[in-house]
């Protein structure tokens, strides 16, 4: 029996239905062009305001005050290779703050994005529970007349967003922006970026200063690779680093790198070129000094000119004008010539004028250093005069070998910042030894008792961690006056509680000069090894209390 073939019924397209769903499509394409239209104009008005975030236990709590017409945000995490590990779909609306809590995992590591009507705003980094981005972008100013911020020229020591010793300084100089350094380490970078965006409004920087090639003072030009890492502009670079991040006009940095022994020294080993050394040929970005490299080249083939403070002293442009009446100078430093066993002392000085007003600072030149350039500048000429200082960053975080009586005495500094975390034993177990050291204390108190600290270890919550000692700290000049500010407080390093303070400490039998007349002090050690967060209590065998620093008395 032969199968019934199935019937299809037939629609036949009349030229009204054509019509019809011609309309509708019609239609639906300018609905979507009229929401494209208002979406892109909403991404474009949503402000960045400003953002917090802490931690207790394992709950890291992001809070965001926003400023613009955004409809939805959405959070989501991603792992160090740039695959998204989970997601979290918020896609709600929001008024103008966002508070969001989650439990972070110790054993994974990860970035938090927010991400705004589908745009990627920021990134917040919460790498094995810890945060970088701690820090609040409004002022805190005390009501003391020192605390005014004169537009004019200010020096901002900022806060790197970790317990690591570390230097970024921020300049500005009428419209001129200057940055010395990017310190701590790599994932200081978004700090940096975030409190220099703030002043640095038209995203570049006229001048870059790389003191020394220590990773505390250049990790964060290269930053972090990050697959969705954007410049100022919001174009994709895949790396986080200040000079990803900024246009830059140009850099200068130091002379040499790689410290050689005084026996090598004596043999006429050179130390390496930096001015000629390559990414390529310095570890790739296998190493801080390699990812340095690289981010300088990839400056340079943006159209940065790069100078090492070298080739600036043999050509003999040493002064730069910044302003009506500001100018920056680059200091002499024996070692922009010559090799060292110490890789401190390669470091770029620097002394900016405003008018008769002087600001100094040394990178971490240690005393060796130190000593050549008081010998340089010894009053023979005006050109080999160091005038007195209104201000002085002090040199190597305040550390036991630099901030000499042979500079002090010469520049006889009425301030003194000190970029550092105070009381971390990232560097030595030994309390004499932790920044800011004992030693520095008793030389700077003969000049002046303003001396400001960056950041400070504290116990908080049952927990070791870092937090604001001042805060980021500005010094500002109007061309007359000297401003003061800070984010946190004003209160003198001598008047501060983790200064006055008494810890348990075990007493070694390590005695040290604090400077050369001979004068010695005890060491005691409280903790058990570098970078230990265990720190000595009354249950540790033979500790005794003692006084954490002292201040000298005339």
């Amino acid at each position: 029996m032969a199968k019934k073939k199935s019937q299809k019924k037939k629609i036949k397209l009349t030229a009204p239905i054509i019509i019809f769903l011609s309309l509708v499509v019609i239609a639906l394409v300018v609905v979507f062009v009229i929401f494209a239209h208002k979406t892109d104009k909403k991404l474009k008005e949503v402000k960045y305001a400003k953002y917090e975030t802490t931690i207790v236990g394992n709950e890291a709590t992001l809070k965001l005050e926003i400023d613009g017409n955004a409809t939805s945000y959405d959070i989501y995490y991603e792992d160090l290779d740039g695959n998204q590990i989970y997601a979290v779909k918020e896609s709600k609306e929001f008024g103008k703050e966002i508070t969001y809590t989650t439990k972070l995992d110790y054993n994974k590591e990860y970035y938090i994005y927010v991400v705004f009507n589908g745009s990627v705003l920021h990134i917040f980094d919460l790498t094995k529970g810890k945060t970088i981005a701690n820090i609040k972008t409004e002022k805190k100013n005390t009501n003391d007349p020192d605390s005014i911020v004169y537009d004019n020229f200010q020096i901002h020591f900022m806060e790197l967003g970790n317990d690591a010793a570390g230097d970024s300084v921020y300049i500005k100089a009428g419209d001129k922006d200057i940055l010395i350094d990017a310190g701590s380490t790599a994932e200081s970078a978004l700090v940096i970026n975030d409190y220099v965006k703030q002043y640095c409004t038209d995203g570049k920087l006229e001048y870059v200063i790389a003191t020394h090639s220590h990773k505390d003072h250049i990790s964060g030009f290269a930053g972090e690779s990050i697959t969705k890492a954007k410049n100022y502009k919001g174009e994709t670079v895949g790396r986080t680093g200040v000079l990803y991040y900024f246009d830059v006009d140009t850099i200068i940095d130091f002379a040499y790198e790689g410290e050689v022994s005084k026996t090598n020294i004596a043999k006429g080993v050179k130390a390496n070129d930096n001015k000629t050394a390559t990414s390529e040929n310095n570890g790739g970005t296998g190493s801080v000094y390699g990812r340095y490299l690289l981010s300088r080249e990839y400056a340079v083939s943006n159209g940065t000119k790069h100078y090492t403070a070298k080739e600036l002293w043999e050509s003999n442009k040493r002064s730069f004008e910044l302003a009506d009446g500001i100018t920056m100078n680059l200091l002499y430093n024996d070692f922009y010539f010559n090799p060292s066993n110490d890789e401190n002392n390669y470091s770029v000085c620097t002394m900016f004028n405003y008018n008769d007003h002087h600001f100094m600072m040394t990178g971490d030149l240690e005393l060796e250093g130190e000593e050549a350039l008081a010998d340089y500048y010894d009053g023979s000429s005006a050109d080999k005069t160091l005038p007195h200082c209104d201000l002085f960053k002090a040199g190597h975080h305040g550390s036991k070998t630099s901030s000499n009586e042979c500079l002090l005495e010469k520049i006889t500094p009425d301030m003194c910042c000190v970029c550092c975390c105070a009381g971390s034993s990232e560097y030595s177990p030994n309390n004499e030894h932790q920044f800011p050291t004992q030693a520095f204390i008793n030389r700077i108190a003969k000049y002046t008792d303003q001396v400001y600290i960056t950041t400070v270890l504290r116990y908080i919550d049952d927990a070791w961690t870092y937090t604001s000692m001042n805060g980021n700290i500005t010094v500002s000049c109007d061309g007359t006056k000297i401003g003061l500010a800070a984010s946190n407080n004003l209160t003198k390093l001598k008047d501060t509680e983790w200064f006055n303070e008494k810890i348990y400490a075990v007493k070694t039998s390590e005695k040290y000069k604090w400077n050369k007349a001979g004068d010695t002090f005890d060491v005691y050690e409280n903790c058990p090894k570098l970078k230990s967060k265990e720190f000595y209590d009354s249950n540790t065998p033979g500790a005794v209390l003692i006084p954490r620093r002292t201040w000298p008395t005339a």
